[in-house]
């Protein structure tokens, strides 16, 4: 069973009866198979996106995405037409956007290249650049000037990678997490965020409820989906107090952010420095002790 767009319904299963031919594409040392449904909408295939994203498959991948982010498309392979999971264009934005390699920049202008270029031709041709063969000594110097510099770019582009990797190595080791109001001073550090007008508490409360990672139960307060929860990005700590009568009774939990949330709000956030993740987790206040509304 499909939907209008051609896409599978996911994960029930079936196929598409017509096999999809896909173009092969050279992104940081691995071969994307890109191809475009009846609808236009690009995908790649989940498992070559995967390993090229760091994860150890392609499910491993998919499972990170919503139903409408993935699918699977009769492909042609050499093997004749076989069916195969796809990432569709929202979902392969998802998961560079999650991505903890610092080749993520980089393979993000390389997607929006080949997209760009399926969405024009509906296939995507690679260029074919024909070997520099220097017919004269002045002409072998200027090609062996020309890959000097083009080294000397590439250690430029990479020397500036390095601080991305670092900060995430950082963030990934941090263990436990943080309350809403460290989570936005640690956020505040970064000069392009701060100079945005920063966050505060209140303000990073609603970000998260607009990135539908928190909401308001019907007790009026704040509670994390469990799909972000299961993500990593937020939490909740249970928390407890005294009633009058001596009797220790549960208060409603407090959410926390945890240090990959925070690493996924900075990018969101267009930080611009590695993310100074020490946390000034002072003592929960009186109200977060008493159970107040948070």
């Amino acid at each position: 069973m499909t939907d209008t767009a051609g896409r599978l319904a996911f994960p029930t299963g079936g196929t598409n009866s017509a096999a999809i031919t896909t173009s092969p594409f050279d992104a940081l040392g691995s071969n994307l198979r890109f191809g475009q449904l009846s609808d236009e909408t690009p995908f790649v295939v989940a498992e070559d996106f995967g390993r090229a994203m760091d994860y150890s498959s392609g499910r491993a991948a998919t499972r990170l995405l919503d139903d409408d982010e993935k699918g699977v498309q009769i492909l042609h392979t050499p093997g004749g037409p076989q069916p195969m999971t796809v990432i569709y264009e929202d979902g392969i934005w998802e998961l560079i956007f999650r991505s903890s390699k610092p080749e993520a920049k980089l393979l993000k202008k390389r997607v929006k290249a080949i997209l760009a270029e399926i969405r024009r031709t509906g296939r995507y041709v690679p260029a074919q650049r024909q070997p520099e063969v220097p017919s004269t000594f002045a002409e072998a110097l200027r090609l062996a000037a020309d890959k000097a510099e083009e080294a000397e770019r590439l250690a430029v582009e990479n020397a500036a990678l390095k601080p991305a990797a670092h900060s995430w190595t950082e963030l990934a080791s941090a263990e436990g997490d943080y309350s809403v109001a460290d989570a936005a001073k640690i956020l505040d550090r970064d000069p392009v965020i701060r100079g945005a007008g920063g966050l505060g508490r209140k303000r990073l409360f609603d970000l998260l409820a607009e990135l539908k990672w928190i909401h308001k139960g019907g007790d009026r307060r704040w509670h994390a989906y469990q799909r972000h929860v299961d993500l990593d990005r937020v939490a909740e700590r249970a928390r407890y107090f005294t009633d009058p009568d001596g009797v220790r009774q549960t208060a409603t939990p407090q959410i926390r952010v945890t240090a990959k949330g925070i690493a996924d709000l900075h990018r969101r956030l267009g930080g611009s420095e590695p993310v100074d993740y020490a946390a000034e987790d002072a003592p929960a206040s009186q109200l977060e002790l008493t159970g107040g509304t948070l």
